[in-house]
């Protein structure tokens, strides 16, 4: 398998175990590190899954996680405050790209 043979499978099985369970009364939680950039709100966006803080460029798995949020009418918590400066780190890759981290 090839990495988003394995992305598309975990997508599969997180909606499924979403769906075993369909009391309108639940909050669902899904916490987990995706490996997804998600950006920033594209101001044109309809998107209901993301607040105006997302960081960033956007990546075809943070593209994937977005539409998956939506799919299920989930929010990407992160985006809807605002955090400080003192409060993001930056991660360098070896290939000296850097990864806002909240």
């Amino acid at each position: 398998m090839d990495d988003d043979e394995d992305v598309e499978i975990f997508y599969k099985e997180l909606g499924k175990a979403l769906d075993e369970d369909k009391s309108k009364y639940n909050i669902v939680i899904v916490m987990g590190d995706f490996n997804a950039k998600i950006g920033k709100k594209d101001k044109h966006s309809d998107t209901q899954s993301m607040g105006p803080f997302g960081t960033g460029e956007k990546n075809v798995r943070g593209e994937r996680l977005i539409n998956f949020a939506e799919e299920r009418n989930l929010i990407i918590a992160n985006t809807l405050l605002q955090n400080s400066e003192k409060r993001m780190w930056n991660n360098q890759e070896p290939d000296r790209l850097y990864n806002d981290i909240r």
